[in-house]
């Protein structure tokens, strides 16, 4: 089995537009309070106005080139090992489906979508 770990640098954007560089793993929080978007949530009573940031949706994005090792494989899968609740996951602009719980891990097949680097 060959794996290309996503870890790393992703942009996290708003409903509002506002883009918010961060480290994955990660989350809403860990990406605003890193960039000195918001205060420690978990002081005093942060926590409120860290639960009003939840009313909107955010959309984490990266770009990354697949290793040709993985591309010669018969079987590619996406797996994440956690994405926090409610998604919608999309590769190369393609819907590969959607995760509604926390609590477990989430693959999708890739093998037509991830493509080489043009």
């Amino acid at each position: 089995m060959i794996q290309q770990s996503l870890a790393g640098l992703w942009q996290m954007q708003a409903e509002n537009g506002e883009i918010t560089s961060g480290e994955v793993p990660g989350s809403v929080l860990s990406f605003l309070l890193n960039a000195g978007k918001i205060e420690d949530p978990f002081y005093r009573e942060n926590e409120l106005t860290a639960l009003a940031l939840m009313d909107q949706d955010y959309s984490f994005s990266t770009v990354f080139d697949a290793d040709p090792a993985v591309l010669s494989c018969k079987h590619r899968v996406l797996r994440f090992e956690c994405i926090d609740t409610l998604a919608e996951v999309y590769l190369n602009g393609t819907l590969l489906g959607s995760a509604d719980n926390f609590h477990r891990y989430w693959e999708f097949d890739v093998a037509s979508i991830l493509a080489a680097k043009d």
